[in-house]
């Protein structure tokens, strides 16, 4: 049996093997740059076919990291409030598609 000398670390270094927990990823929008992104989901979400390239619940993941930015104006935060029913819509849309195809 091969033992080989484990290191011995710094005081307070956790061992290698340990997994530190991540720091939450920082939300990539701003109330300045959220318009830009409502937009591009709007337009992403009126192309036929969206949901069948990118799955329904990613489309949801974006529309709620944009909906958390606390800075949003109330015209924004209408036209975000009606993405669940555009990706509802997306959704049916493509399962027509793929029950056709």
């Amino acid at each position: 049996m091969n033992l080989r000398a484990r290191k011995t670390l710094p005081a307070g270094q956790p061992p290698r093997d340990v997994v530190k927990p991540r720091k939450a990823a920082a939300c990539a929008y701003t109330g300045k740059t959220a318009d830009a992104a409502i937009a591009h989901l709007e337009h992403v979400l009126s192309v036929d076919g969206t949901t069948t390239i990118m799955a329904p619940a990613y489309w949801r993941a974006r529309a709620a990291e944009i909906a958390a930015i606390a800075t949003l104006t109330p015209t924004q935060r209408a036209r975000v409030a009606r993405m669940p029913a555009l990706i509802d819509r997306a959704e049916r849309e493509a399962s027509l598609l793929t029950k056709a195809a």
